[in-house]
């Protein structure tokens, strides 16, 4: 991520960047949390949440059957 973004520095983190997903992970969790002030701040934290619960729910509710054919139309012999 650092040579895509020009940043001076060490571009990777443990031998052959193998513990690069844990010092991102651990800068992702030790970040200030960041939020407007005019933001109600229950509203800001969980619309990220029922977003994702949102699109899971979509997910189970749309059949993806592709062994048979959607109501009212005809299959094709093969």
């Amino acid at each position: 991520m650092a040579f895509v973004q020009h940043q001076k520095g060490p571009d990777v983190v443990g031998p052959f960047g193998l513990l690069q997903p844990i010092a991102d992970g651990l800068k992702l969790i030790l970040k200030e949390p960041i939020s407007p002030s005019s933001a109600n701040l229950s509203l800001f934290r969980i619309a990220p949440v029922a977003t994702f619960m949102l699109s899971l729910v979509t997910r189970a509710v749309i059949p993806f059957d592709y062994g048979h054919p959607p109501q009212g139309m005809q299959s094709q012999p093969q």
